[in-house]
């Protein structure tokens, strides 16, 4: 590879306001990261959860697809972990971080009740996922789940330390780990399309990945996923509970659960969740 320095200074140069930002991160991590080596390891914990903001003119989400990636392709904008257009399926390991991920707070912060509804998908069968993470961050938050990739990651960054193709990669996935954490305020989802384009990148290196991990925005001791609507598609992850929660703000940007309430049926012949 070229000058690592080099190479994150031209990528932090792009004016990612501009139309071309995506396809000019794109040119750069294509080419000049095209050595770079790519992490996949197989996981096996028992769900995932995604969670949804209700809209005042909403009681529920009735249907399987509310909790799952976006089926309205035109609607879909440049995501953390895709491109305009393109479906992806964003979920968390629990609850809390999957509110957070939503900007629970933020989002809130001149409401009174907030309501969500959230969905728990229980994993059928093992996900291959490619990794990308800030391995001194796996440690320091104590990340338990990522210490055998983390630990494989440093073995490998020390076994090519003075390979001019691949030295120096962990400064690349700390760049991009870094990133894929990073809070983003609505009106500045162009912020985006740095994850974005390296996830193409990743997705291009490991095609038969079932998606990416990355560490929580909000706790890092956590992570999220951003899996491929194949995943849903064949049943690899599958929705096996639902729930709508009130919160009422009880002070300063602080928020109480006040009501949670459970579906009593999901019906995946018809695609409806029931409350």
């Amino acid at each position: 590879m070229s000058n690592i320095k080099d190479i994150l200074f031209q990528i932090e140069a792009i004016d990612l306001t501009k139309e071309t930002a995506l396809s000019e991160i794109e040119n750069i991590v294509s080419t000049k990261l095209k050595s770079l080596p790519a992490f996949k390891d197989t996981f096996d914990f028992e769900a995932i959860i995604r969670a949804r903001p209700l809209e005042e003119h909403e009681n529920f989400h009735e249907l399987i697809t509310n909790y799952s990636y976006n089926p309205n392709v035109q609607k879909i904008k440049v995501g953390r972990a895709n491109y305009p257009n393109e479906q992806i399926f964003y979920a968390s390991k629990n609850r809390c971080t999957a509110l957070a991920e939503v900007r629970f707070i933020y989002s809130n912060r001149e409401k009174e009740i907030a309501r969500y509804s959230y969905g728990r998908w229980d994993i059928t069968k093992p996900l291959d996922l490619a990794v990308v993470i800030d391995v001194s961050k796996v440690k320091q938050h104590q990340t338990t789940d990522l210490y055998h990739i983390a630990e494989f990651i440093e073995q490998c960054q020390n076994d090519y330390k003075d390979d001019s193709e691949i030295g120096g990669f962990v400064e690349i996935y700390d760049y991009f780990a870094k990133k894929f954490a990073t809070p983003i305020k609505e009106g500045e989802e162009y912020k985006y399309k740095t994850t974005a384009a390296f996830s193409k990148f990743i997705f291009n290196r490991i095609p038969d990945c079932d998606g990416i991990l990355y560490q929580s925005v909000e706790f890092p001791s956590e992570f999220n996923v951003a899996l491929k609507p194949s995943v849903i598609d064949t049943g690899k992850v599958k929705l096996t509970f639902a729930a709508r929660q009130t919160y009422n703000k009880v002070g300063n940007n602080h928020f109480k659960e006040t009501e949670s309430k459970n579906t009593t049926d999901i019906d995946y012949l018809k695609g409806t969740v029931t409350f």
